[in-house]
């Protein structure tokens, strides 16, 4: 697959505008993550069932923290769960899921890491959720594609008939743990890691990638007031159970509205 340049050229002209920037960056960064809490992955239900188990839609799912749930105890309340409940309400079939995730992990310890644990069985669904740790990272464009690309063909050659959905970004602009230079420069960054997949599902058959950016609406509380984008965030940078709600209903709706709607 041909590769456009101008990410990476837009990458290390980034690198250039930051270094100046470096000793500001170091320091707000080690704020960030001292006051940031270590919380842990979702445990409960890394596999379940909603429904039938006969003629159940099988889905994996496989990626960096918000795949593993973080903020949430149990996947039936973090993306896994929500976007199965989504489905099973709307086609009124079983869904039984699968979750290969891990907190803090890039494309590529995803393809070394997790692409062997996964279990080898038929999914009709996977869904892939990566793009913030890469973010972090700094990692060029042309070597997150290169990884996000060999973790597609692993899985097209392992899983052949199974629809791979790529969900949305990671909210980064909105993240209230970050300051306003750092959301700035992470925000510039992640878009050019998803400016260089955007070519997958017009290259790679019976790949989808939600480019529209999640859509964090005006939710009200019981009390009537309007949440605001901290609330949505269980530590500021991970979602709550309420943000999980809301992009999972979105991951959702795309699946049925453009990729299940052709299997």
């Amino acid at each position: 697959m041909r590769y456009s340049l101008i990410p990476k050229i837009k990458y290390l002209l980034r690198l250039l505008v930051m270094l100046p920037l470096a000793p500001i960056l170091y320091w707000q960064g080690q704020r960030i993550k001292a006051n940031i809490p270590d919380l842990p992955e979702a445990e409960k239900n890394r596999t379940g069932v909603i429904g039938d188990k006969i003629d159940a839609i099988n889905i994996l799912y496989l990626g960096e923290s918000s795949i593993a749930g973080v903020g949430v105890q149990d996947h039936r309340n973090g993306l896994a769960g929500v976007i199965a409940q989504t489905i099973h309400k709307h086609c009124q079939r079983g869904v039984n899921w699968t979750v290969v995730a891990k907190s803090g992990f890039t494309a590529r310890q995803v393809k070394e890491k997790l692409l062997p644990q996964i279990p080898g069985q038929f999914y009709d669904l996977i869904v892939i959720g990566l793009g913030a740790n890469d973010t972090f990272q700094l990692n060029s464009p042309l070597k997150w594609r290169s990884s996000f690309l060999e973790i597609v063909q692993n899985l097209r050659a392992k899983h052949g008939s199974a629809k791979i959905v790529i969900a949305n970004m990671p909210p980064i602009k909105w993240f209230p743990a970050f300051p306003p230079l750092v959301r700035w420069l992470m925000t510039g960054q992640i878009r050019l890691l998803k400016k260089s997949i955007e070519d997958f599902p017009q290259k790679l058959e019976g790949v989808y990638f939600l480019k529209e950016s999640i859509r964090m609406v005006k939710l009200k509380k019981p009390n009537g007031k309007i949440f605001r984008h901290r609330d949505l965030f269980s530590d500021g940078v991970h979602p709550s159970k309420m943000a999980y709600r809301i992009w999972g209903e979105q991951v959702a709706t795309y699946i049925l509205e453009k990729v299940m709607v052709k299997t």
